[in-house]
């Protein structure tokens, strides 16, 4: 669970779709997630039309919201798909030896189907949800006001370093052929070419 930089990455991994997904959706109502609604609102605008074009760098059809329940799935193929399927038996062979005896060759059958949509939700709600966790802005205290704060970045090094191996396969399925999409690609696909950083700072 890096601290990637979504305001000035030139370069986007599927991983940092999803966080950034996330945290648009933390901050803004589904009813608004149209040009219309968040054209008064130049720093969700601009958030709302980088998503646009990630989806489309990335081929997560309909459009990002398909992040949050899998439906972009439905569009990869077993082929596509069998990378992540790859990663799974190494991690459980590595990790989780002990469901090896357990998983069934019919487990497999249809992949991905029910089987790639169910470990994709599990995974990103779980990461969506330390990924708020984590989101805890900037701090400044000192001394006895600087302990709450201590203790909830030891708990969030903790969770960032558990959630390595999640994130990993999660990236897979956003992003199958492992490849980050640049801003050079972006560019073409509607990547808005406004300066998030000088936007925020207008906003206070």
């Amino acid at each position: 669970m890096n601290d990637f930089d979504l305001k000035s990455a030139t370069s986007w991994t599927g991983i940092m779709f999803l966080r950034a997904a996330a945290e648009f959706s933390r901050r803004t109502n589904r009813s608004d997630w149209n040009e219309a609604a968040l054209s008064t609102i130049p720093s969700r605008l601009v958030r709302y039309r980088r998503l646009a074009a990630l989806a489309k760098g990335f081929n997560v059809e309909p459009d990002f919201t398909a992040l949050f329940d899998g439906r972009f799935l439905a569009h990869r193929s077993a082929e596509t798909l069998q990378v992540v399927k790859d990663t799974i038996l190494r991690d459980v062979e590595e990790n989780e030896p002990q469901l090896l005896s357990t998983i069934r060759p019919d487990q497999w059958d249809g992949w991905p189907g029910t089987g790639a949509l169910i470990i994709y939700t599990e995974f990103s709600r779980l990461l969506i949800k330390a990924y708020a966790l984590g989101d805890s802005g900037v701090h400044l205290a000192n001394g006895l006001y600087l302990y709450p704060i201590l203790k909830a970045e030891r708990v969030r090094k903790l969770l960032s370093e558990s959630l390595e191996s999640i994130e990993r396969v999660v990236d897979l399925f956003i992003a199958p052929d492992g490849r980050s999409r640049e801003l050079s690609e972006l560019s073409t696909l509607g990547w808005p070419a406004d300066d998030l950083n000088l936007i925020d700072s207008e906003s206070f």
